[in-house]
Formats: C-alpha cells, sequence, structure tokens
C-alpha cells in the first residue's frame, strides 16, 4: 500500500513538473514566435516524451547546435507521427552543416517527401575552400543594380560573371539557360518545385565544379539551384556561401571581407576590426536567417534577406524598400500608411525600426505578394532588405550565432 501511494504521490509531483512550465502544446507556439528559450524550457518538461524530443531538437539546430540536435533525434520513436519531419532535418543537419554526406544519403530512402531529399541525392561531392587567410572582394559600384543588391566578379567554372549577394538563397542560384551555358549538369529526373520571389519555378540541384569571388575566393564542389523560370539572369550567390567563412559585408566601404576559419588568429583580428552592436541570430534549414527587433518599440522577428529588392519613389527620391510585410502584419503594427502601399511599390513612414539596439528611422516600407514568412514553423513579422542593412558593416559569425553591425 506505501509502494502505491508513493508511486502516485512521485506521479503528480512529475505531472505537476510539467504543468508548471506548461503544455507541450504551448512549447510550439512559443516556437512558432522564436521565444525560444521559454519554449525550451517545457521541451525539456517534457523530453521524455516524441514530441518534446522533438521541440528540443528544433531549437539546438536552429541555435547551430547541430551534433546535440541529432544526438536528440536520434531518440526519437519511428512510430512519431512528425517522424518524417525529423528525419528530414537530420537529413539537412548531415548535409549542409555537418558535412557528413554519407549520413545524408543513408536517410534519403527513409523520406516519402523526395522533394526534401533532391539536394542529398544530386550532390556526390563535399563543398571545400581552396584558399586560406583574409580576402577583400570588392562591389561592383558601377554596375546600375549594385545600390540595390550587391554584385562582385567572379568564376564559375572558368567562366568570367558578376554574381550578387543574396542571404534569400543558399551556395549558388541561376538559371537553366545560365547553367547550360557553363556546362553545369544535372538530373532532369530530380527536381521540386519552389518559391522564387512571388513565383514558383521547377528547380533542379547542379554541383559547380570552381567558383571564384574576386581574385583569391576559391571554392569547390559548390552546389547550385537551377531554375525553369527565373525573373531575372542574376547568379546569385547566397548564405552557405559565407558560412564557409567569418564574413562581413562592409557595404559603407563596398567590400566583403573572408577569413578561412582555420586562420584563427585572422579570425580575431577580423572580429576586432569589425567590432559593434551584437545581436543573436537564428537560422532554420540552410539559410533561413531570422532575429529580433523593434518596430515603434514593439517586439519583432525578422527574416533576413538581403536579396528583396522594391524600388520606387519615397519622397520624391528613388529609394528602396526596407522591408516588405503583409498587411496583416502591419495592422498588428499599427502601421498607419497600410493602405497606401503595395507590392510595387515603396512608402516612406515616420516609424522606427530597432535592430541590434540601433535605431532607424523614418523607415521605407513596400507590401508583401505573400502572407506566410513562415521558416520550419516560426513565424516572422516582416523581411528585412539591403535597403536598411546597407547603412552597416554587418559581420555574421555562424560559429557563435551572431550577428555585428558597425
Amino acid at each position: 500500500m506505501k509502494k502505491k501511494l508513493l508511486s502516485i504521490i512521485l506521479l503528480i509531483l512529475v505531472l505537476s513538473a510539467s504543468s508548471a512550465q506548461g503544455t507541450i502544446e504551448k512549447g510550439w507556439k512559443l516556437w512558432s514566435k522564436a521565444e525560444l528559450e521559454k519554449a525550451e524550457k517545457i521541451a525539456e518538461s517534457n523530453i521524455d516524451t516524441d514530441e518534446g524530443k522533438h521541440l528540443k531538437g528544433n531549437i539546438l539546430q536552429v541555435n547551430g547546435k547541430y551534433l546535440e540536435a541529432i544526438e536528440v533525434y536520434n531518440g526519437i520513436s519511428s512510430e512519431y507521427n512528425e517522424y518524417e519531419k525529423v528525419q528530414i532535418s537530420k537529413l539537412n543537419i548531415h548535409l549542409f552543416h555537418l558535412k557528413e554526406l554519407d549520413k545524408a544519403k543513408t536517410l534519403i530512402n527513409r523520406i516519402k517527401n523526395k522533394e526534401a531529399t533532391i539536394y542529398a541525392a544530386s550532390i556526390n561531392k563535399t563543398i571545400a575552400l581552396e584558399c586560406s587567410g583574409t580576402f577583400t572582394v570588392p562591389m561592383l559600384v558601377n554596375e546600375p543594380l549594385n545600390p540595390f543588391i550587391p554584385i562582385v566578379s567572379g568564376e564559375i567554372n572558368g567562366k568570367k560573371q558578376n554574381i550578387a549577394f543574396d542571404t534569400g538563397g543558399n551556395f549558388l542560384v541561376m538559371s537553366k539557360a545560365a547553367a547550360e551555358s557553363m556546362g553545369i549538369s544535372y538530373d532532369s529526373s530530380l527536381f521540386f518545385t519552389g518559391k522564387q520571389g512571388y513565383s514558383t519555378s521547377k528547380m533542379w540541384v547542379g554541383v559547380v565544379d570552381k567558383l571564384v569571388l574576386g581574385k583569391d575566393v576559391k571554392l569547390i564542389n559548390v552546389p547550385v539551384t537551377i531554375l525553369e523560370e527565373m525573373n531575372t539572369e542574376i547568379i546569385i550567390f547566397g548564405t552557405s556561401i559565407l558560412k564557409e567563412f567569418y564574413s562581413t559585408i562592409d557595404y559603407p566601404n563596398n567590400q566583403f571581407v573572408f577569413t578561412t576559419k582555420d586562420k584563427p588568429a585572422l579570425v580575431k583580428a577580423h572580429q576586432k576590426k569589425y567590432e559593434g552592436n551584437e545581436m543573436n541570430f537564428i537560422m532554420w534549414g540552410d539559410h533561413y536567417m531570422m532575429g529580433k527587433g523593434s518596430y515603434n518599440d514593439k517586439r519583432i522577428n525578422m527574416f533576413f534577406d538581403s536579396g528583396l529588392v522594391v524600388v520606387g519613389q519615397a519622397n520624391g527620391v528613388i529609394a528602396q524598400s526596407w522591408l516588405c510585410l503583409s498587411k496583416e502584419s502591419m495592422e498588428n503594427l499599427g502601421i498607419e500608411e497600410k493602405d497606401n502601399t503595395s507590392t510595387r511599390a515603396v512608402t516612406a513612414t515616420n516609424d522606427v525600426l530597432n535592430i541590434a539596439g540601433m535605431d532607424n528611422e523614418n523607415v521605407i516600407l513596400s507590401l508583401s505578394g505573400s502572407d506566410d514568412f513562415s521558416f520550419g514553423g516560426i513565424m516572422c513579422d516582416l523581411l528585412v532588405s539591403h535597403g536598411v542593412i546597407k547603412n552597416y558593416a554587418w559581420t555574421i559569425d555562424f560559429e557563435n550565432m551572431k550577428y555585428m553591425f558597425k
């Protein structure tokens, strides 16, 4: 009788501790708002359940703790109703972050959603650097589009190209015509349908043998997303290229600065040179970077999409939109000009955007053509563009998941 009573008391204590933190449903709701510290406490109080492990693994993943995330994901039962999502997360971590191509490929046959496996199925070599040190790559200031999206010179498979930078992409992105002109092969049977801006396109994955940015930044075996329909002939390099380095987009001086991670002394010098206002960021998947800030003192979650280009007249001057957001987000943030903008126009406001503790006054914004700014189930209030980031030297530290704005 005493043993039964003791068991009941222990059960009540366990339930009470879990209830004190909140239900797992509340944990996922906090996840959707990027309130990760609170969500993690709930995940840990439910860590004996598959759903608790799933939430905990996701939180570790977006914070760049990839080995820990894999360990937690590995404890989830195959009977779990979201098991496929867990397997996709594991595949992405092995492929994009840990560079364990063989482990990524072993997961392909366990995933029914074949679109989620296209990268792993299409790639047979791991991206690598053929350079070591600190390198400066100048932006092409005379290029007409450079004021709105940074452009550098480079080479792809030995052919000279101008290449634009966009955090909305992962490695390289180009049109089918461009890929074929450079002899980039791909398996035409392995494709998926993805978004490009507000449109969709059939997409394939190939590999570039060699990419050069400027003269000295050299990478081999670089994945490339190939689009059948692309609303521009610009070739793009994205977040996953920067992740190979300690990187700064030094907008005020019209240059990129890349330091390879095999040179810790040079990384330290790079860090010191670009010290500034810090903010934490998280990253879902291979390149979806998000961070917290405020809009007119209201707390917001932002997706940093440097390649977002909406240009128009604001106060009689040609200007680039700083932000793109839905009508619903405009209403939630109390934006008075919500009915005076569109997807193809920019609107000047008296509002204030705060990034890394710094106020950016007189926000210029535009309306989004999409209402869904969700990445891995984390909602963003708005997209932040080059239009405002260009005021700073922006350093991205993937090892510590921190931005630095100088």
